[in-house]
């Protein structure tokens, strides 16, 4: 299950934003929510199995409820604006040994593992056929794999149209991902995407999106695979149904 923590979306129709390539929660062990629903504003607060789950889940202590998540929203009207602010707080992640095991492996047992929280925020506004919105995640203290701080920044805006009078979305989305120091070849990693998106009916669409990825950072074995100086250029079409 997708344990609700930060927004983690993105305008663009088919890449995840680099906040959710980052700080994704998942988790594949029982869970429990508990949740406040008021007028225009939503808080959650989910227990999770302690260990190595899903994504960037992780804590030292396997037993239960050991690592939790916070989540909270608040929506308001800014003159002609909805605005939707939120944020929120991951008690412990995969950033907490010198193992980078982004994949879903166990940490190596001989590693010393402390607990590295996470810090969420982002605002969302739409007014009309506009969107805009901003993510950022950080965790509480350097990531002992790479030795430095590790975050991550999303920008996207996105315009509702029609095209042959049918439902279009063009967005464009920015996004930053930092992961060690001046000069390490993992340092930070950039990723522009442009996208369009139409419906040709209310169940199917087709999308084409356009992608930038400045560095090749994998999220394990830094030190030995990542490159600051590969650039790809990416175009994507799909097609979606939806039920």
């Amino acid at each position: 299950m997708t344990v609700n923590f930060g927004h983690q979306g993105a305008y663009n129709p088919i890449t995840h934003s680099v906040n959710n390539h980052f700080y994704r929660v998942d988790a594949y062990d029982v869970a429990a929510e508990l949740g406040y629903v008021g007028e225009n504003r939503k808080v959650a607060m989910t227990a999770l199995n302690g260990g190595r789950q899903l994504r960037v889940v992780e804590t030292p202590s396997g037993t239960f409820g050991s690592n939790f998540a916070v989540s909270g929203r608040y929506d308001l009207k800014v003159a002609s604006w909805d605005v939707s602010v939120g944020g929120g707080h991951l008690y412990s992640s995969i950033y907490d040994s010198d193992d980078a095991n982004h994949p879903g492996v166990n940490s190596n047992v001989m590693t010393t593992r402390e607990r590295n929280g996470v810090i969420n925020a982002w605002v969302e506004a739409k007014n009309g056929p506009f969107s805009l919105m901003a993510e950022y995640s950080q965790n509480e203290r350097d990531w002992p794999a790479s030795g430095g701080s590790v975050n991550a920044l999303t920008l996207g805006a996105a315009y509702d149209t029609e095209a042959f009078d049918n439902p279009t979305r063009i967005s464009l989305v920015y996004g930053r991902g930092k992961l060690g120091n001046e000069g390490d070849q993992f340092e930070s990693r950039h990723q522009l995407a442009v996208g369009v998106e139409t419906f040709i009916t209310p169940n199917f669409a087709l999308s084409a999106e356009f992608v930038y990825n400045c560095s090749f950072i994998p999220l394990i074995m830094l030190d030995r695979v990542a490159d600051e100086d590969v650039d790809t250029e990416t175009f994507i079409f799909s097609g979606k149904l939806f039920f």
